[in-house]
């Protein structure tokens, strides 16, 4: 699916603005026809989050309904038009006119409807758009997974509790340890479920022989570069012409096309590589022919880069790079988790200003509109799925099934950004079975088939056997010690990560990535000593992980958990937000922050990246 532009052959209409809404509390929408139009209705912006928009929609769960009107222009008659969401969700169901177009499920990818057979160039159309945010067992991410409520325990937990409280007395808490883990909303993952409409909705027209797909594909060697750019088209052309250019420099290819395929290959001498200190773009222009006569065209950037992974390292251009940055969320006051291309470059320059190369997708897949500036800004992305908060009672078929397509539309989304270089299957999934290897391992195996120039990895949880380090390519671990554990004593923290990550590299021999470590500190609030919560004591605990995971020579990044503070459902160990932020919701530095930039632009390379 590629991204709408204009150009002289294509067109679109942004359909972003004042949508009309109404929430659907009795879900009694569809009984009562509402997709034919809604019978009452308040302003609603989109794109944006529903939640912080009014004070009745935060922690709204169900049903709510969008509707607008659009005029499609006259001269798009006899080409074919569709109508492209960037992301909504949770579960999205839209009419037009009263039609039904289809639905989609999931919260962070785009989709599209094909709207030529119904669309009437010259007319205005009735746009409605039903969403549904309840998330369960078997949704991805999965939510309102069943707890143990009111204090009473169902009656296999009751049995197994009364068999073993002679032998372990405390086995007879676990039901109000469990009831404490509860909160508002019920997911079982630590950030907001935003809902609604978060990303821009277009209308565009293609002529009926276009360009579908193109898949780019490149390969150093010595000095100079081969860049492959399959195409796949619809209609009847003929052939595909394509050009490289960067500078003043350029390169012509030209193919005809084979049932609707075609492959152009371009041969670059003494290329400039992509990376961050030199984040170096090719522009790729592809015109479809009709005999002669050009009937469609795409244009987009590409960079030449190459990864590969070694025992102890990740190398980027056939050289040892070392991954410094933190994770993120789509998240700030207001828009939530939509888009807005102020926040995404205030963001991508305080992490500059941080000395930060890159960052990781947690924990779903982020706006197109931010791999983009990743590639132009030269950030190393770890592109993450959204299986966050897997269960091993998750591992089976249809799960598989589920996350293969969630998986497959990711990297077909996101396979030419110069700027990913790995991809993440899931976060914190339950990794102590051994069905949690197997199910992994398929996943990992389909994403080496889809493309299998990317390394695998997925964020572990703490866990004393986890099945998932024998199935990825890079081991991604998520650690808090000095937190959750262990809590004020730094010096024992220390040591308990300096002792996990040797014997995890003894055992697998893979590079490291601690892909998570923090600790929350509220802002304005001090001590000395450093004591949890404070700003002080946020900073002594980044310091003293950064010290131990650059100290050994397997290590091949470190992901501060989080750039920003960010909304979290309501439970008793949050204050509103999760405070681990470099930065707060509003994007204002913490001691933190400063600390982590006077390492990060010292200059100091960790041994890992230290020559042999």
């Amino acid at each position: 699916m590629l991204y709408p532009q204009v150009n002289a052959h294509r067109n679109l209409v942004a359909l972003d603005g004042l949508w009309q809404f109404s929430l659907d509390r009795d879900e009694q929408g569809e009984e009562k026809c509402w997709f034919e139009g809604l019978p009452s209705s308040r302003p609603i912006g989109v794109p944006g989050s529903w939640n912080e928009q009014y004070e009745d929609t935060m922690f709204y769960n169900g049903s709510a309904w969008y509707q607008t009107d659009f005029h499609i222009p006259a001269e798009w008659r006899g080409r074919l038009v569709r109508l492209r969401f960037g992301a909504a969700g949770y579960k999205t169901d839209v009419w037009l006119d009263g039609v039904t177009l289809g639905e989609h499920e999931g919260n962070s990818l785009p989709f599209e409807f094909d709207l030529s057979t119904l669309a009437k160039p010259g007319a205005r159309h009735k746009l409605v758009v039903k969403i549904n945010n309840r998330l369960g067992s078997q949704s991805i991410p999965p939510g309102g997974i069943e707890h143990v409520s009111g204090g009473e325990a169902p009656d296999f937990m009751t049995e197994a509790i009364s068999n073993f409280a002679l032998i372990v007395p405390e086995i007879q808490m676990l039901p109000l340890l469990l009831e404490m883990r509860r909160q508002y909303p019920d997911v079982p993952f630590d950030f907001l479920p935003f809902a609604g409409i978060h990303r821009p909705v277009k209308l565009y027209a293609t002529s009926k022989d276009r360009i579908e797909r193109i898949r780019v594909r490149t390969q150093l060697k010595r000095a100079k570069a081969t860049v492959s750019c399959e195409v796949e088209t619809a209609g009847r052309a003929t052939s595909i012409r394509g050009s490289l250019s960067r500078g003043n420099k350029s390169l012509t290819a030209e193919a005809a096309l084979k049932d609707g395929r075609a492959t152009l290959e371009f041969t670059v001498p003494r290329p400039d590589l992509w990376h961050p200190d030199g984040p170096h773009l090719y522009r790729l222009s592809l015109d479809l022919l009709k005999s002669t006569k050009a009937v469609d065209e795409y244009h987009t950037e590409i960079g030449i880069r190459s990864i590969e992974v070694t025992e102890n390292r990740i190398l980027l251009n056939g050289k040892p790079v070392y991954l410094n940055g933190a994770c993120k969320h789509e998240d700030f006051p207001i828009l939530g988790k939509a888009v807005s291309e102020p926040v995404m470059v205030k963001d991508f320059s305080l992490m500059k200003w941080m000395g930060a190369n890159s960052f990781r997708t947690s924990h779903y897949p982020y706006a197109e509109e931010q791999l983009m500036l990743a590639d132009r800004m030269g950030f190393l992305v770890i592109d993450e799925m959204p299986a966050v908060g897997l269960n091993y009672g998750m591992y089976n078929d249809a799960i598989l099934s589920k996350c293969t397509g969630i998986l497959t539309e990711l990297i077909e989304r996101d396979c030419n950004h110069p700027s990913v270089i790995m991809w993440s299957i899931a976060n914190e999934p339950d990794p102590f079975t051994e069905s949690a290897g197997e199910f992994f391992g398929k996943l990992r195996a389909h994403a080496k088939r889809l493309d299998p120039s990317r390394p695998v990895t997925l964020a572990a949880v703490h866990s004393p056997q986890d099945y998932t380090f024998d199935v990825v390519d890079v081991i991604s671990i998520n650690r808090y010690y000095g937190w959750y554990t262990e809590p004020g004593r730094l010096d024992v923290a220390a040591q308990k990560l300096s002792d996990e990550l040797d014997a995890i590299h003894a055992k697998h021999r893979k590079p490291i990535i601690v892909s998570e470590f923090g600790a929350d500190s509220i802002a304005g609030l001090h001590s000395d000593p450093p004591e949890v919560y404070t700003e002080e004591y946020q900073a002594a605990l980044l310091r003293t992980y950064i010290d131990v995971i650059r100290s050994k020579n397997f290590t091949a990044g470190e992901h501060i958990w989080n750039f920003a503070d960010f909304k979290t459902p309501q439970n008793y160990t949050r204050t509103v937000f999760n405070r681990k932020g470099l930065f707060t919701r509003d994007r204002r530095p913490k001691l933190a922050a400063h600390v982590v930039r006077q390492i990060w632009q010292s200059g100091q390379r960790p041994r890992s990246q230290e020559q042999d």
